[in-house]
């Protein structure tokens, strides 16, 4: 029988090998294959990237953890999930972290299956229904240090104010490239030092109370040899994680940052969504969210007020383009952005590129969703940070605003001319989508009533485009579709510019 998994996996997954760290154990994925260490024969380890020896010999609980089933559970612990005191101030390891001597050729056939401390003698795939959760929120690591215990504290305070009603999953992707810097591979080191210390607590918290509300998983595209290609950036990481997250059967798939803030009704928000889809179970559920969002504010007076400018820009943009009635109006920022297993799978999943990546995720969900994403009612707080890690975004928004390269004019919304000319084009569309005409006969129509836009069409190619639109959608709603899919979010920013 057909699976969409593996078509999607064979299509669009990925083949960057990786460290899998998940409760104390190290597993190596290739292209999707999980297999356990050859602990047995392997030296002990002597680098700070093995699991944690205390985990592993920790004695099980008196019962056994129960498997993830169709019917929601509720086991909050009788004490919060906080960060143990020592894990901010985690130094360094004196070694760079190295992969365990015996993962790279180790394969599933030969290995012993090694169960996590506390489930007993049961089979690999068995012990991941315990690890995983219904909810995966994701976060691609880099440079993130400084950061990141911020963040991970904001998620368990939004999951202690949760029902648990499903398992939580967060999923970090440390990554780099080989050709990054010392100081870049040293911030990763501590970064990973860190969730270390942050999943034995986790892991010792849900072993005491029975509980698999909350796991933790770290992804190691850091240490030598497993670092990501050099023309890969933060949309490859996201997907990396996002696809793992998938293999593994998450419902709910959460994008989020190493630097973004959320607040206590987040995951509440996140169990909303896997209510929706679980409901649904037997059926294709293709279902998208975003969150509101507003940036942290900064230590920097400039910065702050740069930030604010362009937020504004943002929110006022996307209010323009919804009142134009195109679907393509949600503002595109990566930690805002939640989908389902299938919305995921039919989009053909994660933009991998170097920058932009969230804005072609969201759109390419839009496109198979037909209308806007749905809206969450939480909010997400990214930092203000300068950055240039990417040619474009806030990090180098706020960067440009703050040295003078950007004035203030340049963040104001376009021109209300240029929004009305929009509208009226998607109005007309709209009633040829009822009506329809040839490409010859409303290339003709066009040239008189659309002046303006005109030659924008004709440059992209719209009239041959649109017989062919024609000729696969007989239905009124299904060409109204069609002509969305293709006056995409992309083609409304080229069309901007080419009538300022």
């Amino acid at each position: 029988m057909h699976n969409p998994l593996d078509t999607y996996l064979k299509k669009h997954g990925v083949t960057q090998q990786y460290i899998v760290s998940d409760i104390g154990d190290i597993w190596l994925s290739d292209s999707g294959n999980i297999c356990p260490p050859d602990i047995k024969n392997s030296s002990p380890p002597d680098k700070p990237h093995n699991s944690p020896s205390d985990i592993k010999n920790s004695s099980p609980p008196d019962k056994p953890h129960n498997s993830p089933s169709d019917k929601p559970h509720n086991s909050p612990s009788d004490k919060p999930y906080n960060s143990p005191p020592d894990i901010k101030n985690s130094s360094p390891p004196d070694k760079p972290h190295n992969s365990p001597p015996d993962i790279k050729n180790s394969s599933p056939s030969d290995k012993p299956h090694i169960s996590p401390p506390g489930l007993g003698n049961i089979s690999r795939k068995k012990a991941q229904e315990h690890l995983r959760g219904t909810i995966a929120v994701v976060i691609p690591l880099y440079d993130e240090f400084d950061y990141i215990t911020a963040t991970m504290d904001s998620l368990l305070q939004s999951f202690e104010s949760c029902n648990r009603n499903y398992p939580v999953w967060i999923l970090c992707v440390v990554n780099n490239k080989k050709e990054d810097s010392e100081k870049v591979r040293e911030n990763n080191c501590r970064t990973i030092t860190y969730l270390k210390k942050l999943q034995r607590h986790i892991t010792e918290r849900r072993l005491l109370c029975n509980s698999q509300a909350l796991s933790l998983t770290l992804i190691d595209c850091s240490s030598a040899g497993y670092e990501i290609p050099s023309d890969m950036g933060v949309g490859y990481a996201r997907k990396i994680g996002m696809d793992f997250a998938l293999e593994q059967g998450a419902e709910i798939l959460a994008c989020l940052d190493g630097d973004t803030l959320v607040e206590k009704s987040y995951i509440s928000c996140l169990q909303e969504c896997a209510t929706v889809v679980v409901n649904s179970r037997g059926a294709k559920t293709i279902r998208a969210w975003v969150t509101d969002f507003s940036h942290q504010k900064s230590e920097s007076p400039e910065e702050t007020e740069a930030i604010k400018i362009y937020e504004h820009y943002l929110k006022e943009h996307s209010e323009q383009l919804k009142l134009c009635k195109t679907p393509y109006y949600s503002v595109a920022l990566g930690p805002t952005i939640v989908c389902s297993r299938d919305a995921y799978i039919s989009c053909g999943g994660m933009n991998t590129k170097n920058a932009g990546e969230d804005f072609y995720f969201l759109q390419s969900l839009t496109k198979i969703l037909g209308t806007a994403p749905g809206i969450l009612h939480t909010t997400v707080h990214p930092s203000c940070r300068i950055s240039l890690r990417v040619p474009f975004g806030t990090g180098r928004a706020v960067k440009k605003i703050c040295e003078g390269e950007r004035t203030i004019k340049e963040f104001t919304v376009y021109p209300h001319w240029i929004y009305d000319a929009i509208k009226k084009f998607i109005e007309v569309m709209e009633e040829y989508c009822k009506t329809p005409l040839s490409g010859s006969l409303l290339e003709n129509e066009l040239k008189k009533t659309q002046e303006g836009i005109y030659p924008f069409l004709e440059r992209e190619k719209f009239f041959s485009a649109w017989d062919k639109l024609l000729a696969n959608n007989k239905k009124t709603e299904q060409l109204q579709r069609a002509f969305h899919c293709w006056f995409d979010g992309l083609k409304i920013i080229r069309l901007i510019h080419f009538l300022e």
